[in-house]
């Protein structure tokens, strides 16, 4: 896979490289770039073995997989306890999924797994990861497991049992103080260099961070989407998909997550307590 097969997740514009949307990111807005989504039809999902490599024709890979086991992790019931029995309990069950049960404790062992892999196959030396603690303890694993180098941007504030999984696994730590921005544009200095590889984010806006609040939302054809005043009550805008089908969201007083007029409709969408 190359870089021109990637596009805008909001936008749908062709995007090239590791930054995100370069149209999106001038609008103040992150968004990531995807390939194109795999053709799963014909395909026997039950007999998937799991994990991220359990059906690799759908994974944007060219080449081996790099794995430590990641994967089929168990999933877990949780029990109503004895003053939830009787006729009033609720109805349904919860389970759980463990991801904690991945080669270095986290969901982050299954995307490292398929990142080092395109690392590889890029013919990339190094892996370069920014993180407070997860992110780079499963970059320093499969980096290692790969045989490539691996270099860890993080800040001060990473807890200490992640510090020593990292340095344990061979990876160089490099600790930049200040804010998730800093951090993230030291990282983008260092993917400039020949035969580096990114496996995180690190452009600017953030790829699934919130613009600040001082800044106006806009729609996907870059037109102002309305303000939500201090009302319980959510707000609704019409955006386009990147499909081109026009849908209508509907956005929460707090925070800038919206959902789709549906998921509105049904009750999916609840005004925060």
């Amino acid at each position: 896979m190359t870089s021109r097969s990637l596009h805008c997740l909001r936008c749908a514009r062709p995007a090239e490289g590791f930054d995100g949307c370069r149209t999106c990111a001038a609008e103040g807005i992150g968004v990531n770039a995807m390939p194109p989504l795999a053709d799963l039809g014909g395909m026997d999902l039950s007999s998937c073995p799991g994990g991220p490599w359990g059906l690799p024709a759908a994974l944007p890979v060219s080449g081996p997989p790099v794995t430590l086991g990641e994967g089929n992790t168990p999933v877990v019931r949780l029990r109503n306890g004895p003053d939830r029995a009787g006729a009033n309990a609720p109805a349904g069950e919860v389970w759980l999924k463990y991801e904690g049960g991945n080669p270095t404790g986290s969901h982050k062992d299954r995307a490292m797994a398929v990142g080092v892999a395109a690392a590889v196959a890029a013919g990339a030396e190094t892996v370069v990861a920014a993180s407070s603690g997860n992110a780079g303890a499963a970059a320093a694993a499969y980096a290692a497991r790969a045989g490539l180098r691996c270099v860890v941007f993080t800040n001060e504030a990473v807890p200490a049992g992640l510090r020593a999984q990292i340095d344990a696994l061979g990876a160089e730590r490099v600790v930049r103080p200040g804010t998730t921005a800093e951090r993230n544009a030291a990282m983008a200095r260092a993917v400039e260099q020949p035969g580096r590889y990114p496996l995180t984010s690190y452009s600017s806006p953030s790829p699934g961070g919130n613009p600040p609040p001082s800044s106006q939302p806009r729609s996907s054809r870059g037109t102002p989407m309305p303000t939500r005043g201090t009302s319980r009550s959510p707000t609704s805008w019409r955006g386009t998909s990147p499909g081109g089908s026009s849908t209508r969201w509907w956005c929460p007083p707090a925070g800038r997550i919206c959902w789709p007029e549906s998921a509105a409709a049904s009750g999916s969408w609840r005004p925060p307590d």
